[in-house]
């Protein structure tokens, strides 16, 4: 098989790549990132397109898009030059090149759904719309919850399509650093926010605002978007918080390794649309694996996760001074935050078996053939 993801590094496409790569398919990895624009091989032997890029990147949105439409170029020939049974699709922009390619070489075509398009952010965007024009031609579908799943088939009809639940779950690799080496004192309760630095589905601003005067340490991990993180550090600066750092990000099968001895994990999501509403992060088992409090939003996934095991708490992020009687109070009653993180490492230990949720995908191929 042959995968093609946004992003070449993204989690769940290399988790998927190695499972099924495990399960006796051959597998090539194929990414279009923001940070490298193609994968490592293409860019070894083309250094003249670092030049170019940098050229188009000068274009802002129209550079992005020139870039784009090199990058399927790319994939597309690289798609119709060797034979694969299967293309393993992680994003709606490239369903066109892939449902092309798969029709001239009589490939079957798998879209892995791990975000809901339709109405995101409350309008129509570019990928929902191809989503919408272009989902149909996908022999088979893979999805995040079968909430997700619903949702997805209440917009498109599913036919005799297969579809399975592949649910986000992490794997685990040691690393060299951990959060608790880099900033704050020991002494002091340790919370970290990991994740997309984005205003559009995150309460970040409020989150930062709750830390300010609490007895507690604030570590940012994440990869900025659109500005966002110049924005955050000048807050912090305004707002003399001294007890909030900011970390480069790391590999998502890196966090469990890094955050362990971090005290809780924050996931501050906006109820935007149907995707973050019905959100079901990675980060949720990646905190749970390195033993810490879970507090995320009041949303139903997470409510189940968190609340049914009690393994942290739900919350709503639109008041920082109500978050900040939370996080006191969580404090304050060190037992129960030590009970919750015993929780959440025993619940991730019971229930978050990646090798497990793995065979979904053998299954589904199974079934294409």
């Amino acid at each position: 098989m042959i995968s093609i993801s946004d992003v070449l590094f993204d989690g769940r496409a290399q988790r998927a790549a190695e499972a099924l790569s495990g399960g006796g398919h051959q597998v090539e990895l194929l990414g279009f990132t923001r940070e490298a624009k193609l994968t490592a091989k293409y860019r070894q032997k083309n250094p003249l397109y670092r030049l170019l890029r940098l050229r188009l990147e000068k274009l802002g949105r129209l550079g992005r898009m020139i870039d784009r439409v090199l990058f399927s170029t790319w994939a597309l020939l690289r798609l119709l030059f060797t034979s694969w049974e299967v293309i393993h699709l992680h994003e709606p922009h490239f369903l066109p090149v892939a449902r092309f390619a798969a029709k001239l070489r009589g490939t079957r075509l798998v879209y892995d759904v791990r975000e809901l398009y339709q109405g995101r952010f409350g309008r129509e965007t570019f990928e929902g719309r191809v989503e919408r024009n272009w989902q149909k031609s996908a022999d088979a579908i893979a999805i995040t919850s079968k909430e997700r799943q619903d949702v997805f088939f209440s917009n498109f009809d599913r036919g005799n399509r297969p579809a399975t639940v592949v649910r986000n779950l992490p794997r685990l690799r040691s690393a060299a650093r951990r959060l608790v080496n880099e900033a704050g004192p020991e002494n002091l309760p340790r919370f970290v926010y990991h994740g997309r630095l984005s205003r559009a589905n995150r309460h970040l601003e409020e989150m930062l605002l709750a830390f300010r005067g609490l007895d507690a340490w604030l570590h940012i991990m994440g990869a900025d978007s659109q500005g966002t993180l110049a924005d955050l550090k000048q807050m912090v600066e305004n707002e003399k918080l001294g007890n909030v750092s900011f970390h480069e990000p790391c590999a998502p099968e890196e966090l469990i390794a890094i955050c362990e001895g971090i005290d809780g994990g924050i996931m501050p999501y906006r109820d935007v649309d149907s995707n973050t509403a019905l959100a079901n992060p990675t980060k949720m088992a990646e905190y749970a694996g390195a033993g810490m409090a879970l507090i995320g939003s009041d949303f139903p996934l997470m409510r189940e996760a968190i609340a049914s095991h009690g393994v942290g708490l739900i919350t709503s992020f639109d008041d920082p001074d109500a978050l900040r009687s939370l996080f006191t109070e969580l404090i304050d009653k060190r037992e129960n935050l030590e009970n919750m993180k015993s929780g959440s490492r025993a619940w991730y230990l019971a229930e978050c078996d990646w090798e497990k949720e793995a065979r979904n995908y053998l299954s589904l191929y199974k079934n294409l053939e």
